[in-house]
């Protein structure tokens, strides 16, 4: 094939205005650039559908583990909760349970100080009971002895009249004066020569021989 540069070129020259190019036999231009061909096409679609399938596999993968660890955490949330609510019931019981042993205590004390108190007042009342047996006993005998008929039951001898009382501390007895008050013998009264039984006693008291029945009439 030749080209000509007629129209660009100055004055013509055969060996210079004209080149020749050998072509090889069979030999082709290049190709002249166009659409790829359909399988290319399907081949990068397919690559691109693949890739976006395997972004959305490893997406739900993803949060797939994501919500297994929050129910793994929910789920160890619960049983520490669950663990903290035995503990507390536990701790409830155990209060529960001291509460009513403290309870038990106070009542089993409580039950032994009203026994031990009402042991002692009927020991107490016991103890009362001879000793005033004893008194009567000794009061009666007393009388019987100095010719009195009763505790407040004056005796007359000639012009004179006494009282159990004021013959008691005549005689410096001060148990048997201490007896008679208890049985209801007046300190108060006074016998013929107008004297208190503890007059009489301090009439003949001599270096505190009178002083027991002294000290029982409320005296020195």
């Amino acid at each position: 094939m030749f080209f000509s540069c007629e129209r660009i070129c100055g004055g013509r020259d055969p060996a210079t205005d004209t080149v020749r190019i050998d072509l090889p036999l069979g030999a082709a231009g290049p190709a002249p650039a166009g659409p790829e061909p359909p399988g290319a096409e399907r081949a990068a679609a397919e690559q691109e559908e693949q890739e976006a399938q395997r972004r959305a596999e490893e997406d739900e993968r993803r949060r797939a583990e994501e919500e297994e660890e929050e129910l793994r955490r929910a789920e160890l949330r619960r049983a520490e909760e669950e663990d903290e609510r035995r503990r507390a019931e536990l701790r409830r019981a155990e209060e529960e349970e001291e509460r009513r042993r403290l309870a038990r205590l106070e009542e089993e004390e409580a039950r032994a100080r009203t026994e031990a108190e009402l042991a002692e007042r009927e020991r107490r009342e016991r103890a009362e009971a001879l000793a005033a047996q004893e008194r009567r006993a000794q009061v009666g005998a007393f009388l019987k002895a100095e010719g009195f008929a009763g505790v407040s039951a004056p005796r007359r001898r000639l012009l004179q009249k006494s009282y159990p009382l004021h013959r008691a501390a005549e005689l410096g007895n001060g148990q048997m004066v201490e007896y008679l008050l208890a049985e209801g013998a007046d300190p108060s009264q006074k016998n013929s020569s107008g004297l208190t039984a503890a007059q009489v006693a301090t009439k003949k008291n001599r270096g505190d021989s009178h002083g027991g029945a002294l000290r029982a009439l409320g005296g020195a």
